[in-house]
């Protein structure tokens, strides 16, 4: 979907419900000048709209350094609830796209989490 200061993907479950898949939104952001929180909230809400997920009450559990795209990108672990109580894990990164700053999210639920297999996606941004 190509919006206007962004293009974006989501790759998830078809169930809009409670599902222990993982959900991975990729963004580009075109617009200059906006920094990472405010990418964050974009994502953030944009995730929200498309898979009618609101109110998630996240919290900061652990930020690492991982290589994307063949540069150095800081990655944050959030977890919450959502506002139907859910428990969810989320991941946001940003790193250089290839026309402007690219942002990722994953997003689902720590019983489903397989680190292996999210540091295997991160691995293939290319």
């Amino acid at each position: 979907m190509d919006l206007i200061f962004y293009s974006l993907v989501i790759i998830g479950p078809e169930d809009n419900g409670p599902t222990t898949q993982p959900v991975i939104m990729l963004a580009q952001f075109n617009q200059q000048g906006m920094n990472r929180q405010q990418m964050e909230q974009q994502v953030r809400q944009s995730f929200e709209q498309q898979v009618g997920q609101r109110g998630a009450d996240m919290q900061l559990v652990e930020t690492k350094k991982m290589e994307i795209r063949g540069e150095e990108a800081e990655v944050s672990i959030y977890e919450g609830t959502d506002a139907k109580g859910y428990v969810m894990r989320q991941l946001l990164a940003s790193f250089p796209g290839k026309d402007g700053t690219g942002m990722l999210m994953i997003m689902g639920c720590p019983s489903g989490w397989d680190d292996a297999l999210v540091n295997d996606f991160i691995d293939s941004l290319r």
